[in-house]
């Protein structure tokens, strides 16, 4: 079972990734959200799956999907907000 949890990371980062573009592209918020739990869940996934080359592929892509999904928010919520 452990084996084809980094299979099912890398599939939720390909999931993740189509959904961030066509957010970005079509300026869709409920995508980026879609596509932020689908990479957090890919991470944690990847965490308990075996050490092999998708542990760590599915690690890298879906920590990198995740810090362009939650890097916008902050700075929107820290930044853009007025008194």
């Amino acid at each position: 079972m452990k084996s084809k949890l980094g299979l099912v990371s890398i599939i939720l980062f390909f999931v993740g990734l189509i959904a961030f573009m066509i957010a970005y592209l079509l300026v869709i918020s409920h995508l980026l959200i879609i596509g932020a739990i689908a990479s957090g869940m890919g991470f944690v996934l990847a965490l308990f799956a075996e050490k092999d080359r998708d542990k760590k592929r599915g690690l890298i892509g879906n920590g990198i999907l995740l810090i362009f999904a939650i890097f916008p928010f902050i700075v929107r919520i820290l930044y853009w907000t007025g008194p």
